[in-house]
């Protein structure tokens, strides 16, 4: 039996507005279906506010122990692992249960990050049991945007103003004057503008569920 197809965006409430903009028009343009998913739980709190475990959900207060975070509090931001985690990783799993995923395709590639190098096409997992399918992982940054602009697929905007890779709009930065696909690609990080990637954190993150 043939199931639908969705495209999943995390809302982490942090988004440029140039992002939803984007996703509108490849919504209208392509009629993709798309799900919204951020923590509710968390919505009502503003970039910087400093979070208190002890106030949090049973749901996330117990997310935040698997993930053996004993501090007792954060800040609402990307930039450490207890937001990064409640506010990315948790809406993804929660839709994947509550969407009945069997199979979800990731965009992720071996030469983004270190904890990624050893992902596999088909990755099980088991929180909750579904199949991450990772179809584009051998690609590097130059055959993205020879792929992209070979196929004249849609651009996000901040890419041809000097972004490289895109997430909150506190934290990330452009990082040149020319659009993404005319920097040193092969000699330039590709996550310099994302002030997350600063910790050691992806790998606990992906242990837990993260893309």
């Amino acid at each position: 039996m043939n199931k639908e197809v969705k495209a999943i965006v995390i809302d982490h409430f942090m988004h440029f507005d140039e992002t939803w903009e984007f996703i509108e028009r490849v919504k209208k343009e392509w009629g993709v279906s798309v799900v919204v998913k951020g923590n509710e739980r968390l919505k009502g709190h503003k970039y910087g506010d400093v979070v208190k475990v002890s106030e949090l959900s049973r749901e996330d207060r117990e997310e935040l122990q698997r993930l053996g975070y004993n501090r007792e509090e954060f800040v609402f931001a990307l930039n450490n692992i207890a937001g990064n985690h409640l506010l990315k990783t948790v809406p993804l799993k929660e839709a994947v249960k509550d969407l009945k995923i069997d199979a979800l395709i990731v965009g992720v590639r071996w030469d983004e990050n270190p904890a990624r190098a050893s992902e596999t096409f088909f990755s099980p997992r088991e929180d909750p049991p579904h199949t991450r399918v990772h179809t584009i992982l051998l690609f590097t940054e130059r055959d993205i945007w020879e792929f992209t602009l070979g196929n004249r697929l849609p651009v996000h905007p901040l890419y041809y103003k000097g972004y490289r890779s895109l997430d909150d709009k506190y934290e990330t930065k452009k990082v040149s004057d020319k659009p993404a696909w005319e920097q040193n690609l092969e000699n330039t990080p590709e996550r310099v503008g994302r002030a997350q990637d600063k910790g050691n954190i992806m790998e606990i993150l992906r242990r837990h569920g993260y893309m």
